[in-house]
């Protein structure tokens, strides 16, 4: 024990009666650790005993130095320890962990039942310890879980409000996708119509422009300025034919016949070049509103 308290040597025991030679070795090497740590408290009895439980006196005390008797549990040795340490004589782990393992043999030795006892109280103490500690770690579970519940529930929470959020934005854009694809329907609708209106009209184009090349090869009206007047029904019939002397004219009725056959072919004619120089006109403004109206 002398190795428990660095640099002073192992308190002498004098005022301690001598161990009674018939101990057992195991409650031997107990009582004189126990001594020894006895000894190196530097505390009367009387002192020690107004700071132990009431039912330790001076008789037990001495029978536990000499080791006539062993303590049931470790409570003087814990107690000597304690009042070491507050001396600044605190023993290392290992020291406290070999006095144990000494109180434990020399309790079996002389005191078999007591050391079963000690055995089932010391089992039942750490029972009860893992048992708070299980209690403690089965609180801490149950406020986690608790948390955890929380936030699954919060979660949950927020997942139905995103999926209605959701709902409503995927009507939306279902809404929105059929307007445009009904749009885009009609835009193609329109477009194949305005293709077919462009192909029709380009053939209108070019037959109204083989037309209107018709028309031109055809148009012989002749202009106001030109050499020769326009020939009329009237002008026909006014025109009058000199006599020839020593010779036989015409017949006159023949004459007649054919002035009138030629009046009524000048007038067709001329009717005939007035309409087509009116198509031509129509035409030519029909070619030029329809230009401006593609472009």
């Amino acid at each position: 024990m002398s190795e428990s308290i660095p640099g002073q040597p192992a308190p002498s025991t004098s005022r301690l009666a001598q161990l009674d030679a018939n101990l057992s070795p195991e409650v031997k090497a107990w009582a004189e650790e126990l001594r020894r740590l006895w000894k190196a408290t530097d505390m009367s009895m009387n002192r020690f005993l107004s700071e132990s439980p009431l039912n330790l006196n001076k008789g037990t005390l001495s029978r536990y130095l000499s080791g006539k008797r062993v303590p049931g549990d470790t409570w003087l040795m814990n107690k000597l320890l304690d009042t070491m340490a507050a001396q600044g004589k605190e023993v290392p782990p290992e020291v406290r962990d070999n006095l144990t393992n000494l109180h434990l043999q020399a309790l079996e030795k002389a005191h078999p039942h007591a050391y079963k006892v000690r055995q089932v109280s010391d089992q039942l103490q750490l029972a009860e310890l893992q048992q708070r500690n299980a209690e403690q770690y089965a609180h801490k579970l149950e406020e986690q879980l608790a948390d955890l519940t929380r936030q699954y529930r919060e979660l949950t929470d927020q997942l139905s409000r995103l999926r209605l959020e959701w709902n409503a934005e995927r009507a939306a854009l279902q809404a929105e996708k059929n307007h445009l694809e009904q749009e885009i329907s009609d835009l193609k609708h329109r477009l194949e119509n305005t293709h077919q209106y462009i192909s029709a009209t380009e053939q209108r184009r070019r037959q109204l422009e083989r037309t209107l090349d018709t028309l031109d090869s055809l148009d012989t009206v002749p202009d106001s300025t030109s050499e020769f007047p326009q020939i009329t029904a009237k002008a026909i019939r006014d025109k009058e034919f000199g006599t020839v002397r020593l010779r036989t004219g015409y017949n006159p009725n023949q004459v007649d016949q054919f002035l009138e056959m030629i009046e009524r072919e000048v007038d067709r004619l001329n009717a005939d070049r007035a309409r087509l120089a009116e198509e031509n006109v129509r035409l030519r403004q029909f070619l030029f509103d329809d230009g401006r109206a593609q472009a």
